[in-house]
Order: C-alpha cells, then structure tokens, then sequence
C-alpha cells in the first residue's frame, strides 16, 4: 500500500524584502502624480523604481492580472509610471474589471470588499479613464461617501479620502476635520503621507 507524502509543498515564493519597499515607494511616489497631475518627462522613474516595476511587470499571472487584490495596485504603478506593452495593461485593467464585477455580484456570497479595497479599485478605474461612480451599475464613490462605511482606521480613511477627492466628489467638512486632526497628531508615515496627499487634492479640486 503506497503512503502519500506528508511533505509540504514549498510556500510560494515572496519578493525580496527590498524590492517590496521599492514597489511601494514607487506606488506611494506616483499616488502624488496622480493627484497633482503632474507627470511629465521631468518626473521619470529612479533606477531602483524601474528596477521595482520590472520585477512588478514578472509577476504578472497568466490572466493579465495580479490577483483579485493585488491587481488594483499593481495596474495603478503601472499606469502612472506608464511602464509596460499598452496592449498588456488593456489585458491587466480587463482583469480588473472582471475580478470587480465578480466582487459586487457576490457580495452576499463572499467578505464584502473593505473601504480600502474600494478605494484602491476606484482609484485604479480612474487611471484607465473608468468613472467609479458609474461601474456597471455601481457607485464605488458613493459606497465611500456613507457615513456607515467610514473607516476607523486612519490609514484607510486617508486613502478612501484619496480616492474620492480624485474622482472630482465633493469632501465634505466632517471628513477634511478628520484629515486635519489625523495630520495634527502622531500617526504613521503611511498615514501622513496619505493625508498629505489628500489634503493636496482637495486643495487642487476644491
């Protein structure tokens, strides 16, 4: 009688460490590119940057996209650093679409999609020219609007404050209070940074 192996498969294999802290450096670089609207021949990537995006662009999986959580950031480094073939980003921002459909639809079947997920698939719509108040039937900015749907998290409301100020929505003054008083008190770097370029934003489209 054959005895099946107990040996367990290897985990899958992870980014090097550094190269982790590039990507999300260059994401966070060119978060501020996106909200100044600034990119220009004058903001080209570092070395470290390219050398981020290159890796990047190897782990893309056979469907164009990086995972249904992971493709929203990665489509975004990619769009705002204009990195890759064009015809495989239409292929990658296909996926996305797909795998956010797929996530409405199942939203009784599944984990609904946490504030910042929402934030970061709306933000990645945005750069391929998609309205994320108008996705299919679906209002991403308005799901991030409601009062129930506020983050207690800093960090995540800094970034859900991102993505709606870049979808051109009005932020009203109970959540620019927030903003203020996160940026007033000690708080991560991802939250001030996040903050920073929320504030940055609101000032450029209000």
């Amino acid at each position: 009688q054959s005895v099946q192996s107990t040996v367990p498969p290897p985990p899958p294999s992870q980014p090097p460490s550094h190269l982790r802290t590039m990507m999300a450096n260059c994401i966070l670089t060119y978060l501020v590119a996106l909200v100044s609207c600034v990119l220009s021949a004058d903001h080209l990537p570092l070395n470290e940057t390219k050398r981020a995006l290159e890796w990047l662009l190897t782990q893309r999986q056979k469907d164009w996209g990086w995972g249904v959580y992971d493709t929203p950031q990665a489509l975004l480094a990619v769009q705002l650093t204009r990195t890759g073939n064009p015809l495989e980003t239409q292929l990658s921002a296909k996926q996305m679409e797909i795998d956010l459909v797929l996530q409405l639809w199942r939203h009784h079947e599944t984990p609904a999609m946490t504030p910042a997920t929402m934030a970061m698939y709306s933000m990645a719509l945005s750069s391929i020219c998609h309205d994320p108040r108008q996705f299919h039937g679906h209002d991403l900015i308005g799901s991030l609007l409601h009062p129930a749907h506020e983050p207690e998290s800093d960090s995540e409301f800094t970034l859900c404050a991102l993505a709606v100020c870049n979808s051109g929505a009005h932020i009203r003054k109970k959540p620019l209070r927030r903003l203020l008083n996160i940026a007033n008190s000690k708080h991560t770097v991802d939250s001030l940074a996040g903050v920073v370029l929320a504030v940055q934003c609101i000032m450029k489209v209000h």
